[in-house]
């Protein structure tokens, strides 16, 4: 039977997920931000995200209507 305090593994392990979380945040606001930059610059860019988008919505609502899995 292992007895070994726990304390100090719980510790490690809510450590090692609070860094691994901080360094998505930081990577997505990152991202981020330069993708606002980009969309902000280009026109030609935010036209293609908004017929891309609209694109995946209309998909979506048809299959929604359809009805099918």
């Amino acid at each position: 039977m292992n007895t070994e305090p726990v304390g100090g593994k719980l510790l490690v392990l809510g450590l090692t997920l609070v860094l691994v979380g901080l360094a998505v945040d930081v990577s997505i606001g990152l991202i981020s931000g330069r993708l606002s930059s980009l969309l902000r610059r280009s026109r030609r860019v935010a036209r293609g995200l908004n017929v891309f988008s609209g694109t995946v919505f209309a998909g979506r609502a048809t299959r929604l209507a359809v009805g099918s899995d």
